[in-house]
């Protein structure tokens, strides 16, 4: 079944009422590949009422089409579930751009993947979306804009206000975490200012990290964050950890970080990078940001790491050029010790 409001193949949302259409439209099995859904107006959600089911609820009945928000705002989204909570549970081969989000709350109460925009984003874009505000509590793989980047996926010119909380590992203020397959991730122009915190490891400002053995080419390019992170280990400004990928192009480059950082663990804190073991050029963690935590034997708390030799501009796997007080010792911001 197709929305009822069809002008060729641009269907028009403007209500609540038309929303939950085409959310279900989307979950009876029409993945509007090809047509472009838009909202004419902004949508106020009433306190108290649960949204229900995401939008694209499987992965047989991802949305595949171009949601296009106008510059709206959607006010007051609820939704919780056990696994791929957000607005649009799954995208597969589409786009969602120019929407924006005010006082969503999510929460995920079971496995994985929660956040704002997209829960699992699969070949797919997402772009000029705003989290104004808010909250995004998880278990693993919490983003402010999306939990889950898969294969080729692509998020660009986003902001994120919102509080994002993961229980266990990988939370981040743009994306938790992406899909170890040998394909391409990348996240340009972003802005997180939400609070980021875990109990547990691989937190960003940015991005929460890759997964083990991931052979995937990631590219996080200038990007900027202004909010507080804080974890246990592996816990940076822009990205927790970054580990093994297509290291000869993947890249973090031109990103700043503002916000302080701090961890309850020893191992990898940084203002840039918890752990990488790709390349970092051009990046900055400004001297107003406090990167705490614990000393530790095998990988100091520092500014940020690079696996490998130690040096300020090379390493085993990646190098560090560029930026402000960057180096394998200290990269900004004022480093103190826990204890």
């Amino acid at each position: 079944e197709e929305a009822s409001i069809v002008v060729s193949d641009v269907y028009y949302i403007s209500s609540l009422d038309d929303l939950i259409e085409f959310r279900d439209d989307v979950n009876d099995g029409y993945s509007y590949k090809g047509d472009t859904v838009e909202l004419t107006n902004d949508i106020v959600i009433p306190s108290g009422f649960n949204f229900g089911e995401c939008v694209g609820n499987t992965d047989a009945k991802a949305f595949a089409g171009t949601f296009d928000g106008k510059g709206h705002t959607i006010t007051g989204l609820t939704l919780s579930g056990n696994d791929s909570v957000a607005l649009f549970s799954r995208v597969t081969g589409g786009l969602v751009k120019n929407l924006k989000m005010a006082n969503v709350s999510v929460s995920v109460t079971g496995i994985q993947r929660g956040a704002a925009i997209v829960a699992r984003l699969n070949n797919a874009t997402v772009d000029n979306v705003e989290v104004l505000s808010g909250t995004i509590n998880g278990t693993t793989q919490t983003g402010g804009i999306v939990g889950f980047m898969m294969e080729n996926a692509i998020i660009k010119n986003c902001k994120n206000a919102a509080t994002v909380t993961g229980t266990t590992t990988l939370t981040g203020g743009i994306v938790g975490t992406s899909h170890s397959d040998e394909t391409s991730k990348t996240i340009l122009n972003c802005l997180n200012t939400g609070t980021v915190t875990s109990s547990s490891d691989f937190v960003g400002g940015i991005f929460g990290g890759t997964l083990a053995k991931a052979k995937q080419t990631v590219v996080i390019s200038n990007c900027e964050n202004q909010g507080n992170i804080s974890g246990r280990n592996y816990v940076g400004g822009i990205i927790g950890i970054a580990r093994e990928s297509n290291q000869e192009i993947s890249l973090i480059s031109d990103c700043i970080n503002k916000g302080n950082v701090s961890a309850s663990g020893s191992t990898g804190i940084g203002g840039i990078s918890g752990l990488s073991r790709i390349n970092l050029t051009n990046c900055s963690c400004l001297s107003s940001a406090t990167i705490k935590g614990n000393a530790a034997s095998s990988l100091p708390a520092v500014g940020c790491v690079v696996e490998g030799s130690g040096g300020p501009t090379s390493g085993k796997y990646g190098y560090i050029s560029g930026g402000t007080g960057l180096g394998a010792i200290q990269s900004g911001g004022k480093l103190i010790n826990i204890n």
